[in-house]
């Protein structure tokens, strides 16, 4: 068996002041690109980071990116696969993009000088990695973090109706809990489970820590600067206390899963991430390393199919209820509650009222784009699934934001020990959950992209997430 060879590199990918100047201005003119006006405005409390790790054995080599970013934009994986493969000749399956979906990290685009150069850096990073490759052992192990994150879906009941707040008009509904005391009462499913992969140099020291776990970076939602939420202080604190490493950080299904205290400050992000860090460093030396290793990297396409748009009468109910919260606003601007029975949305406590205002507004342009387009049916959304093997350790890359229920379901069937899901990997194309949860509505089924995706996604993308793995 060929030698397994392993490097890694960390660039820095924050914007400098001359991007902070232009969007300060850009906002003055009221532009915005997301709910609040002051978003990104102040600059970087926290550097964020692209951390690549690249592995070979004989001719496979297998590229990682990771990178503080909300979501990976499709073209941006285009750009760097495209000049990977013309750099080095590698094939999609051999090159994954993936981000933390950290809510405090700054909006970039195709066509903008901040977009071009984070692919840029990407692409740099890649090249550092493969310019420090030297042989090396991996291995593996689970730790538990179980009071970190929440399960954010509580189903409104008769019996609980006036405990969380809510109204009886919403009974039926569910409450989009941002109180991890709250939430963590309801009992909802959470993935306490904490992966770490080591790769160490020859002589034992930790050349790599990745690690895996699952909650949405979302401490801080857009911000007033630019940080990388508590998985930047993680890999702060991993680096920090192991010499020479790169840390990376992938993560998990977390479509309805929470950190504690979102909408909290810089001090709960590095309060969560250095406690989730301190659970990597304690497992960390338990893990056993070997050389021998075998490797495979593989991509399929897979798809997401669309629910008919709804008829105009659905579609004028639901603008009704946006309209009413709107205009009830103006009087009670502490208001979060938005509509009746499965229609019921609890919008942020955390976000000011325009902001509320502007994220029902994104609601109505949608509705309203979909008014004419009644009964039609869109094509479905191509999405790639993709797989990563070292042994018994699998990452099984995915764009979409996975419910925790079926990331768990993914692990429980996987043949391998180690096995991760990797969301907002590739793209990101929204929620996927549980037929389940997708009958009780709420806010993470309310949008279209361009349609709302049909109940069944879930379990057929979790066969075929299954037979990936199965198939190596």
């Amino acid at each position: 068996m060929a030698m397994f060879e392993a490097g890694a590199a960390t660039v820095d990918i924050s914007p400098d002041d001359e991007w902070f100047r232009a969007r300060r201005e850009k906002m003055a003119h009221g532009s915005l690109d997301g709910y609040r006006t002051d978003s990104f405005t102040e600059g970087v409390a926290e550097p964020i980071w692209v951390r690549t790790l690249v592995t070979r054995q004989g001719d496979k080599l297998m590229v990682l990116i990771t990178a503080d970013l909300v979501s990976v934009q499709p073209w941006l994986t285009a750009r760097v696969r495209e000049e990977l493969g013309h750099k080095w000749g590698l094939e999609r399956a051999q090159i994954a993009v993936t981000c933390s979906h950290t809510h405090s990290a700054p909006p970039y685009g195709e066509n903008e000088p901040y977009g071009k150069w984070i692919a840029e850096r990407m692409v740099a990073s890649v090249q550092a990695a493969v310019a420090n490759l030297e042989p090396a052992r991996i291995g593996a192990t689970h730790g538990f973090c179980n009071n970190l994150s929440y399960y954010e879906r509580i189903p409104i009941t008769r019996e609980n109706v006036t405990q969380i707040g809510a109204d009886p008009k919403h009974i039926g509904g569910v409450k989009h809990s941002r109180d991890y005391i709250e939430a963590r009462a309801a009992g909802g499913p959470v993935d306490p489970q904490v992966g770490v992969v080591r790769i160490d140099r020859t002589d034992g020291t930790p050349k790599v820590i990745l690690v895996h776990f699952t909650a949405h970076p979302a401490i801080e939602i857009e911000p007033p600067y630019v940080s990388p939420d508590y998985v930047g202080f993680a890999m702060k604190r991993i680096q920090r206390e192991v010499p020479g490493v790169v840390p990376l950080f992938c993560q998990g299904a977390s479509g309805a899963i929470n950190i504690n205290n979102i909408f909290g400050t810089l001090e709960h992000a590095k309060h969560h991430g250095e406690a989730l860090a301190g659970e990597v460093l304690r497992v960390l030396d338990t893990i056993e390393t070997t050389d021998t290793v075998e490797v495979t990297c593989v991509s399929k396409l897979s798809y997401l199919e669309f629910s008919p748009v709804p008829s105009q009468e659905i579609i004028d109910e639901e603008l009704a209820i946006c309209r009413a919260y709107i205009e009830d606003l103006e009087e009670h601007p502490d208001n979060v509650w938005v509509g009746y029975g499965r229609y019921t949305i609890n919008l942020p406590t955390g976000f000011p009222p325009d902001a509320r205002r502007r994220m029902v507004e994104v609601r109505m342009e949608q509705l309203e784009n979909l008014r004419s387009k009644s009964g039609h049916l869109f094509p479905p959304l191509p999405v790639e699934l993709q797989v990563f093997r070292w042994n018994d350790i699998a990452l099984i890359f995915n764009p979409f934001e996975l419910f925790v229920q079926l990331g768990l379901e993914v692990k429980r069937r996987s043949p391998y020990r180690y096995t991760f899901p990797v969301c907002y990997s590739s793209d990101c194309v929204g929620y996927v959950g549980p037929a389940s949860e997708i009958a009780r509505g709420g806010y993470h089924f309310a949008y279209f992209k361009p349609g709302r995706y049909v109940p069944s996604n879930a379990e057929r993308i979790v066969k075929e997430m299954i037979a990936l793995v199965k198939g190596l």
